[in-house]
């Protein structure tokens, strides 16, 4: 590919042609036209290749300017290659962290909600205790009382029975 500037490559003008035809019909002795022809031709031969050389050279800046923009080019895309590599990195990174964050979340309201129903049976339990207790407490009442109650009824009824007896004594006594 031809860098833009640069013409296809011109052959060489043949320095050796004479304007005036064939040099081989012209006589070997120079005389002040050929030498001015000659020193014309030279000229024009000179500049001729200073134009090449001048359009050679341009034409080289012109491909080293485009080989450097290609390096410039590739290079970044390689930096741009190389940016969504670490971005995607940087992305999958903060998605670990959120997973991780999130996991430690659910394990820390496991453990809370174990822990409130750890403490709900606890309290269940002391108040079922205390319930019971209670009910002990009251069935040991309402037995001291009724064992004071039966003690009481089994006191009159020996007080009674012992004043029946003194009677009976007495009037057995009273017999005799």
């Amino acid at each position: 590919m031809s860098p833009k500037g640069c013409d296809p490559v011109v052959p060489a003008p043949n320095i050796h042609a004479f304007p005036g035809g064939n040099p081989k019909s012209q006589s070997r002795t120079p005389g002040k036209e050929c030498g001015s022809v000659l020193l014309s031709v030279r000229r024009r031969c000179k500049k001729v290749v200073s134009r090449r050389e001048a359009r050679d050279q341009a034409c080289l800046e012109a491909l080293a300017r485009y080989d450097a923009a290609a390096r410039i080019r590739k290079a970044q895309e390689a930096e741009d290659r190389r940016m969504a590599k670490l971005k995607e990195a940087e992305h999958k990174r903060v998605l670990r962290n959120q997973e991780k964050e999130l996991r430690q979340a659910e394990k820390l309201a496991e453990k809370q909600a174990k822990k409130q129903k750890r403490e709900s049976t606890i309290q269940a339990k002391k108040a079922e205790s205390a319930l019971l207790r209670e009910r002990v407490e009251r069935q040991r009442s309402e037995r001291s009382l009724g064992v004071a109650h039966r003690q009481a009824v089994q006191d009159l009824e020996e007080g009674v029975r012992r004043r029946d007896r003194e009677t009976r004594d007495k009037a057995g006594r009273q017999a005799l």
